[in-house]
């Protein structure tokens, strides 16, 4: 004989529990690694400083960039001194219409290359701050993947690490 009866239906579906962020750690820039400056599985804050990449070839980059920046700027204080003196002695009637054309040529040229200059400058103290490999994230950091005195590449397709924020997780 048929009756109602209540019944639980239960279901066994698969899932999994994943981390609310997750932040691969890779170098920006070519070279040896020197530190390892966290402890693996341990928490880490935005901005730490995880790992040191050699910094010398990028520190002698940022110098011959000053060096740049140094002699860049001399050529433009000589070029605009050297417009001055065409200026007033165009302005007397002395000087030729070229002359003319040819201090302004060189005093923008060496303007040009004062920018230059400074945006070589620029990248140069940029590579040299990635010389610090930071954390992007704040979370737990897993296993290094890399260790002091390995080389590494700004284009390399492993991570150095991962660091995966799980005060919040998503499932799926």
């Amino acid at each position: 004989t048929m009756a109602p009866q209540s019944l639980t239906l239960t279901a066994t579906l698969p899932g999994r529990v994943r981390a609310a962020a997750e932040a691969e750690v890779r170098p920006q820039v070519n070279g040896i690694v020197t530190e390892q400056l966290f402890r693996e599985g341990t928490m880490v804050s935005e901005g730490d400083v995880l790992f040191r990449i050699d910094p010398t070839t990028y520190e002698a980059a940022v110098a011959q960039a000053r060096a740049s920046v140094t002699a860049a700027e001399a050529q433009l204080r000589a070029a605009e001194r050297e417009f001055t003196r065409v200026t007033e002695l165009s302005n007397r009637g002395v000087s030729t219409q070229a002359a003319m054309d040819a201090a302004t040529s060189a005093r923008d040229t060496a303007k040009a290359q004062t920018e230059v200059a400074g945006a070589a400058l620029r990248t140069a103290q940029i590579e040299l701050a990635h010389t610090e490999v930071k954390a992007r994230l704040s979370g737990r950091i897993g296993l290094s993947q890399t260790s002091p005195g390995a080389l590494v590449t700004a284009s390399q397709a492993a991570a150095m690490a991962t660091i995966r924020r799980i005060d919040a997780v998503h499932v799926d």
